[in-house]
């Protein structure tokens, strides 16, 4: 008799909690009203490597002989502030990033030495961006297109194996600089408000934070000095993949 009145006492507290946790995600739903969206926050990765050799054809460069020709990551995180907003956003943002690639120092004979040596890229990006957003949130569609496109400045740096700055062959210079260029992207991102609303709009309204989205873009960049002598650090073709946070 005992169990029977524990077991049913359970089953009632269980009832309760379901039953007014229906009714906080009822008044959320009832009360909900969007907080401002003025920012986007983004964090994503994608393959690179940089189109030093590309001004030797085919056959390789110094680049390739020395970190080869296998694609490394790109790290990047972007924030951008979203000033008009009619029938999507319109916005300008700021992108940082790091790339690191190492390899066997060469030798005079052209011949790998036993000393690592590292590129090191940092590239900074100022975009115009436009997310047309307009059918997700009238209409309940989940894709947003968008396109980014603007300038960049993209530090680099090579070290030797001790950490030191290691010295251009031909000119002796310190292995360091920036060259200036630009940079498309075209994405498409899911909205993953769709997926759990409830906990969506629970989170706009406790953190602020309007909308996220899971995202793929298509990138082009020309880094080298607009056409000058300095290193090639853009990439032709590329993908970037990642998260947007809009608050």
């Amino acid at each position: 008799m005992k169990a029977r009145w524990l077991l049913f006492g359970f089953l009632l507290f269980q009832w309760i909690g379901v039953g007014t946790a229906r009714a906080q995600y009822a008044d959320l739903a009832s009360a909900y009203e969007p907080t401002p969206q003025w920012f986007a926050m983004e964090l994503k990765f994608g393959p690179y490597l940089p189109n030093i050799d590309s001004e030797l054809g085919d056959g390789g460069g110094p680049y390739e002989d020395i970190f080869g020709r296998k694609l490394r990551l790109m790290t990047q995180l972007t924030f951008d502030v979203q000033f008009l907003k009619k029938h999507g956003t319109l916005g300008v943002g700021g992108t940082i990033g790091l790339f690191t690639a190492q390899g066997k120092a060469l030798l005079e004979s052209g011949e790998p030495s036993s000393d690592t040596t590292s590129l090191n890229v940092v590239p900074t990006i100022l975009q115009l961006v436009y997310r047309w957003d307009y059918a997700a949130k009238k209409w309940n569609v989940p894709l947003v297109p968008y396109i980014r496109a603007g300038i960049v400045y993209s530090f680099f740096w090579i070290t030797q194996g001790s950490g030191k700055l290691a010295r251009f062959p031909s000119s002796g210079e310190k292995a360091r600089g920036g060259v200036w260029g630009y940079q498309i992207n075209i994405g498409l991102a899911f909205l993953l408000d769709v997926l759990e609303p409830s906990a969506a709009k629970r989170m706009d309204s406790e953190m602020g934070v309007n909308h996220t989205y899971l995202f793929c873009e298509f990138v082009h960049s020309g880094v080298d000095d607009f056409g000058g002598d300095s290193l090639h650090l853009g990439m032709k073709y590329s993908l970037l993949a990642g998260l947007t946070a809009e608050f």
